[in-house]
């Protein structure tokens, strides 16, 4: 498949449809069609933290959060200074209807734009 990056930057909106929803208890958080898009590491239990990031990834706040994000592509995660953060999920949703090729690129587009939203 010939893919052409500046197409498929924006994709992640087309297989995780905002606007994301956070289950509280499991950290886990949805977009518009109920599909898992990503979860929270287990160790970020504070929930006006973890509601004010869906609120800035949903353009619902300007709270600035002063972390220090990172993105590992190889594990799929967005770390928080040397803590895990944010795991993208969806892999095999996407890899199943686009390929393994386009729901990389996918996952790494959707981190990146948390990652600029979050900073």
């Amino acid at each position: 498949m010939n893919i052409n990056n500046k197409e498929i930057n924006n994709w992640w909106a087309v297989h995780f449809v905002p606007p994301f929803t956070l289950d509280i208890l499991s950290g886990y958080v949805f977009d518009k069609q109920n599909q898992l898009a990503f979860q929270f590491s287990d160790m970020y239990d504070d929930e006006i933290l973890l509601h004010t990031v869906i609120d800035k990834i949903n353009n619902k706040s300007e709270t600035k959060l002063g972390h220090n994000l990172s993105y590992d592509n190889e594990a799929g995660i967005i770390f928080d200074g040397d803590n895990e953060f944010i795991i993208i999920r969806g892999f095999g949703h996407i890899s199943n209807d686009d390929g393994e090729e386009v729901a990389i690129k996918v996952q790494d587009n959707f981190a990146k734009y948390i990652i600029d939203k979050l900073s």
